[in-house]
């Protein structure tokens, strides 16, 4: 019976010995989880960001750079949208304003989409091509109905004249 009370004795203490080196090794497992936590988020002695500054700040640095090039690729598409309107509203006001001279530079200029862009990008060019489309007008039928005021009236009204 002794012998019972003296095992169970000493199995009890080496369960409460085994409890406190748990409980001991916990603590010590706590405390160093705690000191990387510190030191993750405590900036260094010699003045040095935290580790945790530092990947905010990478993070961050990254997001920016890649919301800079969104936003400049936002920005060129609409430039870039805003010229080819504003190019194709040259052309179409060069057409227009050829068209009304003179028919046959009009009709020319539907059909030759090179002259028409060429033309609206640099109108003083249309006094080359008036001469050109007097010339094949003569050929047909010896002038050029519905021409009042020449290839210089038509230039200056495509610039902005009146």
């Amino acid at each position: 019976m002794i012998a019972l009370i003296v095992l169970v004795s000493c199995l009890l203490l080496a369960l409460i010995g085994t409890v406190f080196y748990v409980r001991q090794r916990v603590i010590e497992v706590r405390n160093d989880l705690q000191s990387s936590i510190n030191d993750y988020f405590s900036p260094g002695a010699d003045g040095t960001p935290s580790y945790f500054h530092q990947t905010v700040d990478s993070v961050a640095q990254v997001f920016g750079e890649r919301l800079a090039v969104v936003a400049q690729a936002r920005l060129m598409a609409t430039r870039s949208h805003t010229a080819r309107q504003e190019n194709l509203m040259s052309e179409a006001v060069v057409t227009d304003l050829a068209g009304q001279e003179s028919p046959l530079l009009g009709l020319a200029l539907e059909h030759f989409p090179n002259v028409r862009k060429r033309l609206a990008k640099n109108p003083q060019l249309l006094d080359i091509l008036m001469p050109m489309v007097g010339g094949l007008l003569s050929k047909h039928d010896g002038g050029q109905p519905g021409q009042s005021g020449g290839s210089t009236d038509v230039a200056s009204r495509i610039k902005g004249g009146s």
